[in-house]
């Protein structure tokens, strides 16, 4: 099952969005999990409570408007979850793990066509 739940926000002003949640909102700074690594220039988690958002620059220009934002769901085996969910009929996008990968994630929609991911970061 999930061990964590986060709301990803994909924004093109990651400076600002950081101050606004961080300074503003106070939430705090979660450091990367063991063996994950990243730099704040891109990517960001912050905490409150247990909740959880991470800030992820925008990498495709041209999708200003459009929710790119997803929930996801930590899971340490991503491909069990993958197949257990597949089990009870969700449909993923495209899955190919490599062996010694770190980061693992899967994607997938809700009825409404949120997206949603499985991942073990």
């Amino acid at each position: 099952m999930f061990d964590a739940v986060r709301y990803i926000y994909f924004t093109n002003d990651m400076k600002g969005m950081a101050a606004f949640y961080r300074d503003v909102l106070g939430m705090k700074v979660k450091p990367a999990r063991q063996g994950m690594q990243y730099d704040e220039k891109d990517f960001l988690q912050l905490q409150a409570g247990a909740f959880e958002i991470a800030l992820h620059r925008a990498g495709k220009p041209g999708l200003d408007g459009r929710n790119r934002n997803k929930l996801v769901f930590h899971c340490e085996d991503v491909a069990a979850e993958r197949e257990r969910l597949i089990d009870k009929g969700v449909k993923f996008g495209k899955f190919a793990p490599t062996a010694g990968q770190k980061l693992v994630l899967a994607d997938f929609k809700d009825p409404d066509g949120n997206t949603l991911q499985l991942s073990n970061r």
